[in-house]
């Protein structure tokens, strides 16, 4: 049975215990201010000596870099015509009425020309886009506020040999010793120190997880490239019967014939389009971890004084800030050794068991922003005129008769319509962010147990 001794339990001068009453400190106890508004954290190597201010209040992960869409290489199109205008045609036939250019037999017949359909490839491309930084958000854990104390005297008289109510430990048992009871207010949290000496102990706050705002909503310039439509054009006349009938519409269709002489539509290209995206892509993260590398422990408090139950029972974990090799007599630094827990380089939470650890050092965001997002793309082509062969001048137009006679006159129409076509962007997007440390705001502590 360990020796309750009046110098081996008393509280030893600078050892740092948590005091969780408000009001003044009890004689001969002041503030470890090194802990206002920090955490203890266990030194990260046996050599490390303790005392430093690690950590930050906040993190937030990397830019993300832009990407880009892929689109489905199949985009061969076709404008419609304009709806017929006379009762002599019909559905996919264009007015292409003419007037001679030159006389000829026939070439005063005002006629139609049934035009084929004309589809063309077009190779859509999408700018890249949607880079984005979510925001900083805090990394502050679940935590309650203590007062972190010390003992500034060297000789403690009997009066001053026990330790005053509401002092907490740390302590490596389950079994709570006479005097003290285990405090489950500290279950799941981190002990914070006060921001100052004025600030009373129990604020409760933090949170073991942190969502980053929605970004990276973004818009893609597709660009439709430039592109031909080819008209096909074939004719031949029928008889027509007389001139005088041919006037005024209706005028007669010029029919398909085997017979009849082609004519090619001059080639119409299309301007470069571009068009937004609808906006696209916005997303978080998810939760992500605020718990850094953690080992549980009871928190016990000090509510009661007894004549016989004096002092810092062992198996109580005080925090140390001088140097190593100055760690007061019947105590040993907690790393792992000697049935001590290893509170190295970790945080400690309340708990109602011993020993278990959880946490991390570091966080990655999930992957997320895969997206795609269909919409139409308009754009619009000049008019189409008949033209001897592809790349010929407009008014180098033929007609022909049922004897192969060709005369030169010019054909026009009304533009092409404009045109929608369907786009889908093929999905992507999908990232994630770098890893980042969460460590809050601490001191580098040794902590230390009673033998």
């Amino acid at each position: 049975m360990p020796s309750r001794s009046f110098r081996k339990t008393a509280p030893p001068q600078n050892v740092i215990f948590g005091f969780d009453k408000p009001g003044n400190l009890p004689n001969s106890l002041v503030h470890e201010s090194a802990y206002f508004a920090r955490f203890p954290v266990g030194i990260p190597t046996a050599c490390t000596g303790p005392g430093s201010n690690v950590g930050a209040a906040d993190h937030q992960h990397d830019n993300q870099s832009a990407h880009a869409h892929t689109i489905p290489e199949d985009s061969t199109h076709i404008h419609p015509f304009d709806q017929p205008s006379s009762a002599n045609e019909s559905s996919g036939m264009k007015d292409a009425r003419h007037s001679p250019a030159s006389p000829g037999p026939g070439s005063t017949l005002p006629h139609f020309h049934r035009v084929k359909s004309c589809p063309a490839p077009v190779t859509f491309s999408a700018a890249p886009g949607g880079s984005h930084q979510h925001d900083s958000v805090s990394v502050c854990p679940a935590f309650k506020k203590v007062r972190y104390i010390k003992r500034t005297t060297v000789n403690i008289s009997m009066r001053k040999a026990d330790l005053p109510q509401g002092t907490l430990l740390y302590f490596n048992s389950t079994t709570v010793p006479p005097t003290f009871t285990r405090d489950s207010s500290y279950d799941v949290k981190y002990l914070k120190g006060v921001d100052d000496a004025c600030e009373n102990p129990g604020t409760t706050g933090g949170s073991h997880t942190h969502t980053h705002n929605t970004q990276g909503a973004h818009d893609h310039v597709v660009s439709a490239g430039s592109h031909t439509h080819i008209a096909n054009f074939t004719c031949s006349i029928s008889s027509p019967g007389p001139a005088t009938a041919l006037a005024s519409p209706p005028f007669p269709l010029i029919d398909n014939n085997p017979t009849g002489s082609p004519h090619a539509s001059c080639p119409y290209p299309a301007p470069t389009d571009t068009s937004n995206s609808p906006n696209t892509g916005g997303h978080d993260h998810g939760s992500e971890s605020n718990e850094y590398k953690n080992i549980e422990t009871l928190v016990i408090r000090k509510n009661s004084i007894s004549f016989r139950q004096k002092g810092v029972p062992a198996k109580s974990i005080a925090l140390w800030l001088g140097a190593l090799g100055c760690i007061p007599n019947c105590y040993v630094k907690s790393d792992g050794t000697g049935g001590t827990l290893s509170i190295t380089d970790r945080m400690v939470t309340g708990s109602a068991s011993v020993g278990a650890t959880s946490g991390g050092q570091t966080h990655s965001s999930a992957s997320v922003g895969d997206h795609t997002q269909p919409f139409s793309m308009g754009h619009l082509h000049g008019s189409v005129r008949s033209c001897l062969s592809v790349g010929d001048p407009p008014q180098a137009n033929i007609f022909c008769d049922p004897g192969g006679n060709r005369g030169y006159h010019a054909h026009d129409s009304n533009p092409f319509p404009n045109i929608n076509t369907p786009i889908s962007l093929d999905a992507a997007g999908s990232h994630t962010h770098s890893a980042e440390n969460h460590k809050p705001l601490s001191v580098e502590t040794a902590f230390i147990e009673r033998l």
